[in-house]
């Protein structure tokens, strides 16, 4: 996943330009999460330790009987309770608990103990998190939902204990990171190709192919794969979705903001090390719960073809491969309308029992 690193920087960049350019009133200095309507919805903000750690979820739905549904963000470090507004639909048939894990977003804290941010630990809380709302909403079972680096430890975390689940849902699921960042490079050169741009091909050649020593030669390469299409399908996503989605965000403060990228970088290169040794094509042979990929056609930064030989290799009780036509590295929110009806009626009506404990 080194070849994400970019868009995190990136993205410390872009929150650097909003803390600078945008008028923060005094409610958006007191963190919230908007309201849900009716006698029997969920809409919370609040605090929960794990692991002994603060850390922050919201939990949110217009029923809080119906079924439990974790979002596991990406990253690490890439927090996504700014997000919530895009999960509106999901709330509808969902409770959506939406976590910034350890370091992340409203999670973050200048005290982190680096010695706590490794990949285990991240599955040891996720483990725990599941337990936690099992335990809090009386429920045998819930949801399970894993974006790009979230669904490393989504997969993981269903590998390990199947009997929370009733299915688990891996959007831009992480499957190789070597293999990876090489067909990400091989997409952009060729595209660069295609498109005649002659400054992206003389770039991509005097790098190489990753994995690349510096960070320097990385940014050029992640550059360039982000221009050229291969992290998503809409070259506005960043200004149109990404940025004002951290603007308008009500459930951190005006400091958060600020601070968002700051947990984001440390995350990302203190964790990226140890990823090359989770290969899931030789981690995950078979998983005892029904498994949907959510996958954008145009996603090169956890490239489709392997998520195929992932599917293609793994057993499960069901198994597929949605196809979002339209969408890069971020279906769920390049084409939030189909995916909330994936989720909603496809997914659910698929495995949802109709009676019984759940």
């Amino acid at each position: 996943m080194k070849n994400r690193m970019l868009h995190y920087l990136l993205l410390a960049l872009f929150t650097f330009f909003i803390s600078g350019n945008t008028t923060v009133s005094a409610m958006e200095n007191k963190a919230f999460t908007e309201p849900i309507q009716g006698k029997n919805s969920i809409a919370t903000l609040e605090k929960v330790m794990i692991a002994g750690n603060e850390q922050w979820i919201t939990v949110r739905g217009e029923d809080k009987n119906n079924p439990i549904l974790l979002y596991l963000h990406g990253g690490p470090g890439h927090a996504e309770m700014n997000s919530n507004p895009r999960f509106r639909l999901l709330e509808k048939r969902f409770v959506v608990v939406n976590w910034d894990q350890r370091g992340s977003g409203k999670s973050f804290s200048p005290h982190l103990n680096k010695e706590t941010l490794h990949v285990e630990r991240y599955l040891a809380d996720t483990h725990e998190m599941v337990e936690l709302l099992k335990k809090r909403f009386g429920r045998e079972k819930i949801y399970l939902a894993g974006h790009s680096w979230g669904s490393l430890l989504g997969m993981m975390e269903v590998k390990r204990n199947p009997e929370s689940f009733y299915a688990y849902i891996g959007i831009g699921q992480f499957v190789d990171v070597t293999r990876g960042d090489k067909i990400g490079y091989e997409y952009t050169l060729n595209k660069a190709k295609e498109v005649g741009n002659q400054q992206a091909i003389r770039e991509l050649q005097g790098i190489g192919a990753p994995p690349y020593d510096s960070l320097a030669t990385f940014m050029q390469y992640r550059k360039w794969i982000v221009q050229l299409g291969g992290v998503f399908y809409s070259p506005t996503y960043i200004q149109d979705i990404m940025i004002p989605d951290i603007q308008k965000a009500t459930e951190y403060t005006d400091d958060e903001k600020k601070n968002y990228e700051v947990g984001e970088v440390i995350l990302t290169t203190t964790i990226l090390p140890e990823l090359p040794k989770y290969n899931l094509l030789e981690m995950i042979d078979q998983v005892e719960v029904p498994v949907y990929f959510i996958t954008g056609r145009y996603d090169y930064n956890t490239p489709y073809e392997l998520v195929e030989q992932l599917y293609n290799k793994m057993k499960a009780p069901h198994k597929e491969i949605i196809w979002f036509e339209k969408s890069g590295h971020a279906p769920n929110y390049e084409e939030e309308q189909k995916f909330a009806e994936v989720m909603n009626e496809h997914i659910f009506s698929q495995t949802y029992p109709s009676s019984g404990k759940h």
